[in-house]
């Protein structure tokens, strides 16, 4: 049993299971056969702790060899596995078969885009306004000093 966190995660589940739990609850008939059925590709995600000298040259040759073996007779499925690291899973490149929520990395750079054009628009507007105010104002001050008013009055 895993406790319910209050961080958010990209991992949506309704249950963890480790592959011996799962071959044992296929040979007791308590779920369906899944195991060896390569042709059920979205229905589970594959994670591998590896350490920092690890060759990951030679995972991929090994998923590459799985994935001839197993999808090699089946003449409408071709089906690739690769090594994708933790921290680029989200954002990232639109694969298929997402984790829950995912949100696209182009999608991520269109947002920011479309935000920083709304900012830059407001920041001119704002600029813009500023400045006709202070034109009409100027008018008014250049008469008032020609009119003999004290600064204090002016300023007000």
């Amino acid at each position: 049993m895993i406790k319910e966190t209050q961080t958010k995660s990209q991992f949506q589940f309704d249950v963890l299971a480790s592959a011996k739990t799962i071959e044992i609850l296929e040979k007791n008939d308590k779920i369906n056969k899944l195991s060896d059925n390569w042709e059920r590709v979205y229905s589970n995600y594959i994670y591998v702790l590896v350490g920092k000298n690890t060759n990951l040259e030679n995972i991929q040759k090994v998923l590459d060899e799985v994935s001839k073996e197993s999808y090699g007779d089946i003449e409408d499925m071709d089906f690739s596995f690769y090594l994708k690291p933790f921290k680029k899973i989200v954002p990232g490149a639109f694969i298929g078969n997402e984790i829950g929520v995912f949100l696209p990395k182009v999608f991520i750079i269109f947002l920011g885009g479309l935000s920083l054009i709304v900012i830059l628009s407001a920041a001119f507007n704002y600029t813009s306004l500023s400045m006709a105010r202070s034109l009409l104002r100027a008018k008014d001050v250049g008469v008032r000093i020609c009119a003999g008013y004290q600064h204090i009055t002016i300023a007000g």
